[in-house]
């Protein structure tokens, strides 16, 4: 249902929507031969990031699935970096309520057709909730902010190095001890 919103944005006549599609063949194969639209594979990061960055806008559905509940907010705070303004699902992206600074939400598939509809009608919009995303990343999502927490957490493991290693021993050695000696 969502997928046939989005599809009915394409079919509508815009010189303002290009279609840009990494990895989801069939999605782009559905979007209607006449949109502005381009195909890229699955990319390497970097080259991802270079394409993500030229865009406005991006999709970020999630079907509620055990699998996509295990996912982290990774594509997000990548839209964010990139001063690109997220319309996707509440799962996962909604973790955190900073996220509803700078993406859009949307459960149903008529919230998907009015959050798109809504933001390439509104450059402004667009513009202050790229901005608000860029702001994010760099004061909350930085490798850099996480370092010294990083940095302690081995420094501690570094110091207690050979009591672990004892502790290691002893599982080992209390796992030999329950198993049966094959040769």
């Amino acid at each position: 249902a969502v997928r046939d919103q989005i599809m009915g944005l394409a079919e509508s006549p815009s010189d303002r929507i290009e279609w840009v599609v990494v990895h989801d063949q069939s999605f782009f194969d559905a979007l209607p031969s006449g949109a502005a639209k381009t195909f890229h594979p699955t990319l390497p990061h970097a080259k991802f990031m270079a394409v993500l960055a030229q865009c406005d806008i991006a999709l970020l559905p999630l079907g509620d699935t055990p699998f996509n509940r295990l996912k982290s907010d990774l594509k997000l705070v990548e839209c964010g970096s990139a001063g690109v303004v997220p319309v996707c699902s509440r799962l996962i992206y909604d973790a955190d309520p900073a996220h509803a600074d700078f993406a859009v939400f949307a459960d149903t598939p008529e919230q998907w057709r009015d959050a798109l509809l809504a933001l390439i009608a509104s450059p402004d919009e667009v513009k202050r909730r790229r901005d608000l995303g860029r702001a994010h990343v760099s004061s909350r999502r930085m490798h850099a902010l996480a370092a010294p927490t990083l940095e302690a957490f081995y420094r501690d493991l570094i110091a207690r190095r050979e009591d672990l290693e004892r502790q290691r021993q002893a599982r080992i050695a209390a796992m030999a001890a329950l198993s049966p000696v094959t040769n």
